[in-house]
């Protein structure tokens, strides 16, 4: 399966990233990965993967392991570093842009430990 700039870039609208930002790399390999999970492979190693599950460690010391499919994982996994990216990129457009409209002041830090979504 071959992807096409037009999924990604209807990944890249459908979370209405910037066109600013849309050509950050580790952003773009999101959105492809997330655009391969969205039509995963039928047959062959790959696909008998993602339809297999993973084993995780409970949720706390106490919590006990449970199975989550390998296709549902990869979706968080990569939904998540998506999101994650596309705040960093934000806040350093925002930081630039602060600085450009306030040189006088000192640059303030955004707080990149609160994430929406």
């Amino acid at each position: 399966m071959s992807i096409s700039d037009t999924t990604i870039t209807e990944i890249l609208d459908r979370n209405d990233v910037p066109h600013l930002l849309r050509t950050d790399p580790e952003l773009l390999a999101s959105a492809y990965n997330l655009a391969w999970l969205e039509n995963p492979p039928t047959e062959g190693p790959e696909a008998r993967f993602l339809t297999g599950a993973t084993l995780l460690p409970g949720d706390s010391p106490e919590g006990p392991d449970y199975e989550m499919a390998n296709h549902v994982l990869l979706t968080e996994i990569f939904e998540s570093r998506f999101r994650t990216r596309d705040w960093e990129l934000r806040c350093e457009l925002l930081q630039a842009a602060d600085e450009i409209l306030n040189p006088e002041l000192p640059a303030a830090e955004p707080d990149r430990d609160v994430i929406p979504g």
